[in-house]
């Protein structure tokens, strides 16, 4: 049954993987119609697909690779606390739940405006949520140290560089994104592609593509680890069978 789990679960890594892609090269092929072709009548299709939308297919597919990791972190926690529990295997898990029902509601956008008015935050800064977001990272990070110190030495650094791409987009580029945003005159709120330029829509295609293959990676290596621990549990119930 376990194997069977297994197998299912690598076969979900799969598949999320190919449609992540599917869904970056469907949101360039518009960028590609509208900059490229000057085409705009596609009826609201292209919103449908576009990685910086909200309540569309994009945001909805990385809030449930967002949640998928989070059950792979659960079961991590059950594969391991037999021999060596660690209760911030279910702190993670939560705070990918968090990260899962955000990048589908955006809760962080909400602190943009009052955030930005109260400290009159402007260029790299202008989408001021990323104050509070770089204060979250830094908490999680510091206190993850003894954790990600516990684990095997390839999987901890397999975790930090998924880590850092995901954080290079959700936070790097994101500065870039607002510093374009405030140079050019965007306001909060949804405008039509072309409206907010070329520049701004490679800028978001980067940035969303790196947290989706931060995210993919993150659970390839959470599978590769749940697989080595599994095969121990297996091995440790043999040798005391014989």
């Amino acid at each position: 049954m376990r194997k069977i789990i297994e197998l299912f679960a690598i076969d979900v890594i799969k598949a999320s993987s190919l449609l992540g892609a599917a869904i970056v090269a469907t949101h360039i092929i518009f960028l590609v119609l509208i900059f490229g072709f000057n085409e705009q009548e596609f009826y609201g299709l292209d919103y449908h697909f576009h990685l910086d939308g909200e309540f569309n297919i994009p945001s909805f597919y990385s809030s449930m690779i967002l949640l998928y990791s989070s059950i792979l972190l659960l079961n991590a926690y059950y594969t391991t606390r037999s021999r060596s529990p660690d209760l911030y295997w279910i702190v993670l898990s939560v705070i990918f739940v968090y990260l899962a029902a955000d990048e589908f509601f955006s809760f962080h956008e909400r602190l943009i405006l009052p955030i930005r008015s109260y400290l009159d935050l402007e260029g790299y800064f202008y989408f001021s949520w990323i104050l509070v977001g770089a204060v979250f990272v830094a908490v999680v990070f510091f206190s993850a140290l003894p954790f990600l110190y516990r684990l095997p030495k390839n999987i901890a650094l397999q975790f930090c560089l998924a880590g850092f791409i995901y954080i290079s987009g959700v936070l790097g580029v994101e500065m870039i994104g607002s510093n374009e945003a405030f140079q050019s005159g965007q306001m909060n709120g949804w405008v039509s592609t072309k409206e907010r330029g070329l520049t701004y829509a490679i800028i978001v295609t980067i940035e969303e593509s790196l947290e989706i293959f931060g995210v993919l990676f993150f659970n390839y290596t959470l599978m590769q680890y749940w697989k080595k621990e599994n095969y121990k549990q297996t091995k440790i119930k043999n040798d005391e069978l014989f």
